[in-house]
Parts: C-alpha cells; structure tokens; sequence
C-alpha cells in the first residue's frame, strides 16, 4: 500500500503523549478536537488510494490531522485536493471546497455537520476584582504559542465554545442551517411532518445524532 509520503504536509507539532484507539462513535467531547483521542481510520484520495493512519478533526484550525510516531501533521490546504473523504471510527468526513464535513446521512437530502469551536484562553487580572477575557481568538494564534492548539488536552482554565452548523443538499442545491427553525424552512415540503417529529420528540440541534435521527423519520 502506497504511503501519503507523496503529499508535502506541514509538521505541526512533536507531542510527547500515548494514545488509544477506543474511542466511540459520535461520542459528545467537550474538545476542541472531534474524539477524545487519535483513531484509527484512513484517508481515501483521489483513484482510490487509501491510507490507514491514527486521525482526528481539530475544530479550532479546521483541519484532518494524523499521527505518525510521536508527530501530529495536519492535512494542508493543496494536499486536501487529492483527498476525497477521510473516515475516523465509522464517521466519514467528505472534503467539500476544501474544508473537511462530516456527513451525517443520506437520503432525500444530504445532511453535513461544519465542527468548529473557540478556544478563549484564562482571563486576565483587571481592574476591581474582575477579569478581563478574550472574546474572539485567532484560531491559529496557538501555532506560534508552542503548538498549544494542537495538543488533546488544554491547560486548566482554557474555555472551549464548540459550535455546529449543518449543510443540507437538496437537488445540487446547499442550505446552510444554524438553528431548528432554519432546519424547518429547509424542510419546507415537509412541513406539517418536521413540525410533528418536533413536537413528538426532543432535538438537540448541537448534537449530531439527533439530527440523524430526525433526517431518517422525516425521509420516511
């Protein structure tokens, strides 16, 4: 089997940390990474080549990075052209405009999850007792800051703010969705169906499987 030593990826970080691969699908991880841990699972490019590699989905960069020895890489952006789809413990991420989507089912529509978070570092000493905290950061400040964002687990007092938006493919047609009721005009033949399962049942719009579960009972 070929290697992906023909790709040029970019050395991110040398971690000195053990790994294992027991990590559950779909497991809810307050993370900026996808899984809990680097996992098992391939890369498949472009003529159906594939390579088996330790992967996870940093959510911070936005990035499919692997682990090769005691080095994390990352998937850059001229090397994810020649990748079609990755997939970690059954999850398969699709590369769409050059970024990396989960997809989450199949049917009369596409549903994609876009996985992104914040990381907001410890607030600082301010003035009367209170703190000062950042409210946005760059997502790649943590590259020059040692690798700090890279790493599977932040130091104490490091806040992370995952959010999820969904991508809803319709006859070649894309619907970006940040909230249940976006997910109903996206649903808008099926109206009095979404408006029912809703009623009947509790979604959870930041998790995933919920909405799964949701796209199978209103394709039926």
């Amino acid at each position: 089997m070929k290697t992906l030593n023909t790709f040029l990826f970019t050395t991110i970080l040398v971690l000195a940390f053990s790994f294992s691969a027991g990590a559950q699908a779909r497991e809810i991880v307050l993370s900026h990474y996808i899984l809990p841990d680097f996992t098992e699972g391939y890369v498949m490019m472009n003529g159906g080549r594939t390579q088996q590699m330790f992967l996870n989905y940093n959510s911070v960069t936005e990035e499919m990075v692997f682990k090769r020895g005691e080095s994390i890489l990352a998937i850059g952006k001229e090397e994810v052209k020649e990748v079609e789809y990755a997939v970690i413990n059954d999850r398969r991420f699709d590369v769409i405009n050059g970024k990396f989507y989960e997809l989450l089912y199949e049917g009369d529509r596409i549903v994609y999850a876009e996985h992104r978070c914040v990381v907001i570092p410890p607030g600082n000493p301010a003035p009367y007792g209170g703190t000062s905290q950042v409210s946005s950061v760059d997502r790649y400040s943590g590259i020059s800051d040692g690798g700090l964002y890279y790493k599977l687990q932040l130091p104490d007092g490091y806040t992370v703010k995952p959010s999820i938006s969904y991508h809803i493919i319709r006859d070649g047609k894309t619907t970006k969705v940040y909230s249940l009721k976006q997910f109903r005009k996206a649903y808008s033949d099926k109206r009095d169906a979404f408006d029912k399962y809703i009623k009947e049942n509790k979604v959870v719009f930041e998790n995933p499987e919920s909405i799964i579960v949701m796209a199978q009972a209103l394709n039926k």
